[in-house]
């Protein structure tokens, strides 16, 4: 799943911007009890590498996306859409397709000439 910043913004701008929405995604995890299995916060796109089960990801999505836009525009005094209309997801039924999406998840911030390795990038887990 991906999620992009409206316009190309920064969804997040600091450390603790990065923070909130993994504490969020957390809790969403032990309520909901969907797997994660990688993700990766760029600052201006969010990658989350999940399986949803039983939790219709529509709704996950919704109220992920919902609540750390709120608090963004409070701390940041701004208002409106933060990310780009609807995340884009992926469906993947093949072995070949998971570690494709694994090797673009985990190059991204490379790519993006953030770090040289992605085990620098500190918002990246698999």
């Amino acid at each position: 799943m991906i999620a992009r910043g409206n316009k190309g913004q920064r969804v997040f701008r600091r450390e603790a911007d990065f923070e909130l929405y993994l504490k969020l995604l957390k809790d969403y995890k032990q309520e909901l009890g969907f797997l994660l299995y990688a993700y990766s916060l760029m600052p201006t796109h969010v990658h989350l590498f999940l399986e949803s089960g039983d939790t219709p990801l529509s709704g996950l999505m919704q109220r992920l996306q919902f609540r750390y836009t709120r608090n963004y525009n409070i701390r940041y005094k701004t208002w409106g859409h933060l990310f780009q209309g609807r995340y884009k997801a992926i469906l993947c039924e093949k072995d070949s397709d998971l570690v494709k999406l694994s090797v673009y998840l985990h190059l991204n911030p490379v790519r993006a000439g953030i770090v040289q390795n992605p085990k620098e990038y500190l918002w990246m887990q698999s």
